[in-house]
């Protein structure tokens, strides 16, 4: 195909993209140029492994391949974008969107399929048309049969019309994409510089030409292209083609009509066959005739009128044995002895099943055996089970090596628990292995098998249109295989050999890396979940950690052998990975177990206490079902009064508590595999394989037409509560962590659970049913069994039991529930320890001290417990009889009941049930049977129907009701007295009451001992009209749609009402209201708005609720459900219309408080005048500010202690400036000056820039300015007008000292802030040339020593004076420098040093010491310094800052806005 192409720079250019479960680009567009090196390289191109990840070559090809970096030219240039996909298989990714992409992008995608291509996905992938652009070849040598094919439908032909002849080709290859790019260009690129072609420009030396492509034609404007004759170009019109745009139509000749095809066409008004035929099946009309034909399947006979069914056998078959016709088609069957195939053709050896009981009768859970033999008596060495799929690969001796699958599960099963049938629906054998197959190992994820025998030989399987073919194979031919692993997500495999080489590699085949565990022999091998961590079962029994890389971590500490003796080698190792979810959280889940029996399960690999286990037994094999809730280990136990070993697989837990024991025949167990749904075992033994299904102990109840029950996700960690209400198909779901059990009666439940994983504490939550919690008791006891009445709860472990009576208010909505102000009567609790030895204890008699389970008690109808039934851990039920009765009851009794209880027994028993009625009926679940028993003898064994609940009537009850319907009521009355039953004689009062007979009625009443049917037949007695009784009688078998009309007929709509509110049912209360002529009771009204409304809040249907209650004007409910809905708007509006002081406006504020609105909160506490809960808000939200306002504005003193909290909160926090900000807020100004200042000198210590050490001295003293100025105002208002001027500022300042601790704060509160005023205004005036003012304003700094360092003012000082020429005041700095202490010897020595060099080269002189002495002191004492210039002001007249009264110079205050030191705005006042 290369050889056709023009490969060139300018031309064609042609890169590769090879792929198969990986994409790798071979070259890219811009590589070759050459067509000699192009065809070397697609030559040194080798296929990659297994795999179709077409969807990931597309998106390379349009990211990596198509880009300018790989050589793909412009699209501005017009040149074709072309992707070429060769594949043999079916895309194992999703490819339709990724196709569309690169379409979009410009890209023409061709797609070519070879021999097992799917054409579906093909045409996914290719550019319309599809009949342009997929091609189907049976191999890979015949793609060059399409080399025309592709030049005419990419470029077009040569013809005299102008099309384009651009020559792109594709490389023959597996699974490839070829990208191309094409055009010929010679000197300028004139078409690279702009065109206005529509379809092609070629350029033409230094211009260009228009074409069009394959199709088309130039129009007269030599740029824009017209469809050429379609119909010239071929067509399939019978009679007349017409041109029609870009395709064409077909027409009929004169006399004829378009059939429906729009192809062919009739003859007009001749209808042949509407004139009568004789054909048999089909008459076509044929011009003015007609034609027979045959349906589907048929043959046309010779006389061309009958048909025959058609020999599909005959006309060619694939079947290997037999082959049957069937109707148009035939199916295959096998000769005597063989089973057909999955592929439905061919045959294998039928392997024989058959039905074996447990010899031992095991547990309740394992219901029943399978067992399928393998032909020749081969010996089974491994099984597995793909827990996906359902195939079964078991491999043994001779390289046998076998694929089964059983049946599909039907609906039915599913829905029970039960387990699938146990026909074959796979047999297939694989050929490969020569040596006993040791090893089977399942990649569920990616449909692969991985086998190995004594050889070393491994193959992996691969599943191809329902078969297995061999996909890969390995041999290392050094050592054997011990152990292969695939980990969680299937990607990667971990195979051991025996010698200590480990392998990883990956799912595609390519090896990851190896490594070699010198003298060590390995024996297993496991991943982590996570794929993090390699677990090494050495042959000694240590295990090993790795990382997935290869890394050493540490050994593995294996507690469970501590005091073993002897050698002992691992059983198996096998790490849950979390797939079905786990049965709580932190679940042991890694299990490892040794020949000896030993056992120990781990939380993690690292776990220092893990679940130890003694199975007693030698171990073979274990596994964890698909929920990690159970482990299966199995081998053999030697029994201690038989010297011979048998087969037995034992059930744990992941915390060690043993479930079952199953006892298995034969010889030797080889290995166990769990099905995918853990209802049933594969068990490997001798030549065979048992199949044992599981009834797993679900978790659930029924409770008042509802079914509660309980299962994990894989997601998370809490179990799952469903409460399906079976008569409105409703579900409610609640997430139990830890849920140990669910136990129902009457309308409640009971969820047991633990309390804290890290204490030994337990809960029983009780629900109604919809799961709401109404009550909850925390217990010290382990609740192994819970069981509970309408009135008491009793939870029981192995040394005591626990006795709670509840009490439940009625017609109790899940609102009232929540609400916290609910009073509630507690019910009464009691413990009972029961004593290892009991007093009174008997020497004789029966022994209960092996464990047991306590399914179920009967209470007789005198208020007594009279019989037990007991289930123990094997599945046996036994009875105990607990009356002590008379010789003379004795023998009534025995009159009555035939059988002793004491003698009754039961095999294979998972439940069983009492009658509420009748203490001698009881039903039993055996296996996969109902049974019910009558004085001990079984009735005739039920199996349950197809519907989910079942409604099951015992034979006496169908016969009794029999009975009545053939001879009536009165005969039937007399057979009931015979046989007298309190069941019966309420089926005689229901009849009695159909047909009115009120005496007959009475009379089973009173038989039956029902107070209440009594009742309502004197009721009936004192009713007049005849429909009036028939409509009670009709609500009374709860034919309530019945009576509702019956009332209706009458007119008595309020009965109908009635009705329905006695039953509930509220929604038809409204419609009834509604319909009904006459005016409604109002407050009836809003009592159905109501009741609907607290029917849709009970199931969280919070907006339907809103509707509700609404219009039943409840304003509380509807602030809920506001609340739970999230419609803080509705709520708003809600506190809005609320009058002043209502009893909801509190609740409302909380809920708004609860969200953190705190307006909205605000505003309703407000409302219903609690101002003080409104400023705890405002305090708990942090909305100080609203805080302070709030106090002020209701003059509450309670902020003071709220301040000083939270300020020491954000305080040990170090955040000190939001502190003062919020004494600052809450004008604390003092509290606020105190922080500012501490911030001041933090700094200052900190040598921190003086600037900022300024204004956090000067905002420390505004603090304190605003204080003065709040003690002033306070005074102002107290004295109201009655005081001078002078008394205000003297009680003022009295108030000040009160209540400042800290006078120097308040006294000198600019003292910082001057400090580092002049400090700077000493350098500014050195660094502008103003040498005689720096000199006086840093003499002024001396006078702040006891803020500024004095080394700076010092040092300051010296350089002024230097600068100033004035040495006998910088000797002075000098010596002051020389002589602080806080020196360390090496600074004094500088300080000695340079002063040494100054005052050799100048005398230690100043030739103004006079005017610098005296030039601050005034005739009345000390001047004002000026904070402008640093000097003395001398004037009489100056001004004054009004803030922080600091004085300067008019003249110089001229040039500031802003006060120099406080930073104020500057006033033009003067002060004398």
């Amino acid at each position: 195909m290369v050889d056709s192409l023009e490969i060139s720079s300018d031309s064609t250019r042609v890169g590769l993209v090879n792929y198969a479960s990986t994409v790798q680009i071979e070259f890219l567009l811009k590589t070759y140029f050459d067509k000699s090196a192009l065809k070397q390289a697609l030559a040194r191109v080798e296929p990659l492994a297994s795999g179709t990840m077409t969807g990931m070559a597309i998106k390379t090809a349009m990211e990596k391949a198509f880009t300018a970096e790989a050589g793909a030219r412009a699209s501005s240039s017009n040149i074709a974008k072309v992707a070429i996909i060769v594949t043999d298989g079916r895309p194992q990714d999703k490819v339709e969107d990724v196709s569309a992409a690169a379409r979009t992008s410009g890209i023409e995608i061709y797609a070519v399929g070879v021999d097992r291509a799917d054409m579906t996905s093909l045409r996914l992938m290719a550019s319309q048309p599809h009949d342009d652009h997929v091609f189907y070849v049976e191999t890979y040598g015949v793609i060059e049969k399409l080399t025309s094919k592709f030049r005419e439908t990419l470029c077009g032909k040569d013809d005299d019309n102008g099309s384009a002849d651009s020559p792109l080709e594709g490389r023959k290859d597996d699974k490839r994409i070829k990208n191309e790019n094409d055009k010929r260009n010679n000197g300028v690129d004139a078409c690279a510089q702009g065109h206005n072609c529509q379809h092609i420009c070629v350029n033409n030396g230094n211009s260009y030409n228009c074409k069009c492509r394959a199709g088309y034609v130039l129009n007269p404007d030599k740029k824009t292209c017209s469809r050429s004759d379609p119909c010239a170009h071929g067509h399939d019109c019978q009679h007349i083609c017409e041109n029609s745009d870009y395709s064409y139509i077909c027409k009929c000749r004169m006399g004829y009509k378009l059939n429906a095809d729009l192809k062919t066409c009739s003859r007009l008004g001749l209808d042949a066959c509407a004139q009568g035929h004789d054909c048999q099946h089909i008459c076509t009309n044929n011009g003015n005739s007609y034609i027979c034909k045959c349906r589907v399947g048929y043959v046309l006979n010779m006389d061309q009128k009958t048909c025959s069914r058609s020999d599909a056998c005959a006309q060619g078959h694939d079947c290997q044995h037999i082959c049957i016709n069937n109707g148009d088609s035939y199916n295959c069957k096998c000769r005597v002895g063989y089973v057909l195939n999955a592929d439905q053709k061919t045959c294998s050896q039928e392997m024989r099943g058959e039905i074996t009981q447990d010899a031992c009768m095991c547990e309740a859970q394992i219901v029943f055996q399978k067992k399928i033999a393998i032909p020749n008596n081969i010996y089974l060495k491994c099984v597995s089970w793909n827990k996906d799929q359902g195939f079964i690969a078991c491999g043994g001796d001779d390289g046998l090596l076998r694929v089964l699958k059983l049946e599909t599960q039907t609906d039915d099963a599913k829905l029970k628990g039960l387990a699938a049938p146990s026909n074959l629906s796979m047999n297939q054998t694989l050929e490969g292995h020569s040596g006993a197959v040791q090893v089977v190992t399942w990649n569920e994820q990616y449909e692969k098998l991985t086998t190995s025998d004594q050889n070393g030989l491994i193959i992996v399987w691969m599943l191809y249109k329902g078969a297995w073919y061999e996909e890969m194979i390995n041999n290392r031919n050094k050592s054997v295989v011990r152990s292969m692993s695939w980990n969680a997500d299937g990607q990667k495999i971990c195979i051991v050999y025996e010698d200590g080489a480990v392998i990883v590699g990956s799912v595609d085949g390519n090896r990851i890396w190896g490594k070699e565990l010198k003298g060590n022999q390995l024996a297993h091998v496991a991943w982590s979940p996570d794929s993090k961590i390699l677990l090494f079962g050495m042959a000694n029994g240590e295990v090993q950690i790795y990382d997935n890389q290869g890394n050493f971590i540490m050994k593995m500490t294996i507690s469970c052998l501590t005091n073993a003796t002897g050698a002992v080698s691992i059983a198996g190792i096998h790490w849950y990975a979390g797939t079905g979810g786990y049965v709580e959280p932190d679940c042991p889940c890694l299990a490892i177990c040794f020949d000896n029996g030993r056992c120990q399960i781990m939380r993690y690999e690292n776990d220092e206490n893990p679940v130890c286990i003694d199975t007693l037994m030698n171990v073979v094999s274990i596994q964890w079902n698909h929920c990690g809730s159970v482990l299966a280990v199995a081998g053999s136990l030697r029994a201690s009064n038989l010297e011979k070993e048998f087969n037995v697989v034992q059930f744990y837990t992941p915390f060690g508590e043993h479930l079952r024991t199953l006892k298995v025949p034969g010889k030797q167990m080889t290995g166990v595999a769990w099905e995918g749904g853990g209802l049933r075992i594969g068990l490997a033994v001798d030549s065979y394989i048992y199949f044992a299904n599981i009834r797993p102990d679900y978790k659930w109840g029924y409770c008042c037409s509802t079914v509660v029950y309980a299962y994990t996700k894989p997601e998370r960690q809490e179990y799952c509560v469903v409460f399906w209400d079976t008569k409105n198909n409703e579900k409610f779901v609640k997430y139990v962590k830890s849920l140990m059990s669910i136990t129902t009666s009457g309308d409640f439940c009971i969820l047991a659970s633990k309390a804290d994983d890290t204490q030994p504490q337990y809960v029983l939550i009780l629900c109604n049913s919809i799961g709401t919690p109404l009550d909850s008791k925390y217990i010290d006891i382990d609740p192994l069994f819970v069981t509970m009445t309408k009135t008491h709860v009793i939870a029981a472990s192995k040394e005591a039991f626990y006795l709670w009576q509840y009490r439940v208010a009625k017609k109790l909505t899940a609102l009232e529930i929540n609400q916290v102000t609910r009073t509630k009567k507690e019910g009464r609790e009691r413990v009972y320890h029961i004593d290892s030895n009991p007093s009174g204890a008997k020497d004789s008699g029966p022994d209960f001290a092996k464990a047991f389970t306590v399914r179920d008690l009967f209470t007789s109808h005198v208020a007594q417990v009279s019989r037990l039934a007991i289930i123990d851990i094997a599945g046996v039920l036994t009875l105990l009889d607990l009356d002590v009765r008379s010789s003379t009851d004795d023998s009534a009794g025995n009159q009555a009941s035939a059988g002793d209880p004491s003698k009754f027994e039961r095999k294979d028993v998972w439940d069983m049930k009492w009658a509420n009625d009748n203490p001698d009926l009881f039903a039993m679940m055996e296996k996969t049977r109902m049974y019910v028993f009558r004085n001990l003898d079984p009735e005739d064994p039920e199996r349950p129907n197809k519907d989910n609940l079942i409604n099951f009537e015992i034979r006496s009850l169908r016969d009794s009701r029999a009975l009545i319907e053939k001879v009536g009521i009165e005969d039937a009355s007399q057979f009931i007295e015979d046989n007298p039953h309190p069941r019966l004689w309420r089926l005689l009062a229901e009849a009695a009451l159909q047909k009115l007979d009120l005496k007959t009625a009475e009379q089973a009443f009173v038989r039956c001992k029902d107070y209440q049917g009594i009742e309502f037949v004197k009721r009936l007695g004192n009713l007049q009209s005849e429909p009036m009784k028939q409509a009670e009688v009709a609500a009374y078998f709860s034919s309530f749609e019945e009576a509702e009309r019956m009332y209706l007929d009458m007119d008595r709509r309020d009965l109908a009402i009635g009705l329905r509110i006695k039953l509930g049912d509220w929604f038809r209360v409204l419609q009834l209201l509604k319909t009904g002529s006459g005016d409604c009771d109002d407050t009836l009204l809003e009592q159905a708005y109501n009741a609907v409304g607290d029917y849709f809040a009970d199931r969280q249907k919070w907006v339907n609720a809103v509707q509700y209650y609404l219009q039943g004007c409840n304003q509380e409910r509807l602030a809920e459900c506001y609340y739970m809905l999230e419609d803080y708007d509705g709520l708003e509006n809600l506190t809005a219309v609320l009058p002043e002081n209502h009893k909801l406006l509190p609740e409302i504020g909380q809920m708004f408080a609860t969200v953190g609105m705190c307006e909205q909160a605000v505003n309703a506490y407000l409302k219903c005048n609690q101002p003080k809960a409104a400023v705890d808000t405002c305090v708990h939200l942090n909305q100080w500010n609203k805080a302070v306002e709030l106090t002020r504005t209701h003059n509450m003193k309670e902020i003071k202690s709220l301040l000083s909290k939270y300020a020491s909160h954000l305080l040990e926090k170090n955040k000190t400036l939001e502190a003062v900000e919020l004494y600052r807020k809450a004008h604390h100004f003092l509290d606020a000056a105190k922080l500012m200042f501490k911030i001041a000198n933090q700094e200052a210590e900190k040598r921190t820039r003086p600037l900022r050490v300024k204004k956090l001295y000067v905002l420390a003293a505004r603090l304190v300015e605003n204080y003065h100025e709040q003690v002033k105002t306070s005074q102002q208002s107290k004295a109201k007008g009655k005081k001078s001027e002078a008394t205000f500022a003297l009680a003022g300042l009295l108030e000040e000292d009160a209540t400042s601790s800290d006078n120097r704060f308040v006294d000198n509160a600019w003292r910082g802030a001057e400090a580092y005023h002049f400090f700077l205004l000493a350098q500014r005036q050195l660094y502008e040339g103003y040498m005689e003012n720096a000199i006086r304003t840093a003499l002024h700094l001396r006078e702040y020593e006891d803020i500024i360092p004095v080394v700076e003012i010092y040092s300051l000082l010296a350089i002024c004076a230097t600068a100033n020429r004035a040495f006998g005041t910088c000797s002075q700095a000098f010596i002051k420098l020389e002589s602080l202490e806080s020196l360390d010897p090496e600074q004094r020595q500088l300080y000695e040093d340079l002063a040494l060099e100054i005052f050799t080269k100048h005398a230690p002189k100043d030739s103004r010491t006079v005017e610098l002495d005296r030039s601050s002191e005034g005739p009345e004492g000390k001047l004002p310094t000026c904070i402008v210039t640093g000097l003395p002001i001398q004037e009489y007249q100056f001004w004054m800052c009004s803030v922080c009264k600091h004085c300067a110079v008019e003249q110089e205050i001229r040039k500031y806005r802003f006060c120099p030191l406080c930073h104020s705005s500057v006033t033009r006042s003067s002060v004398p």
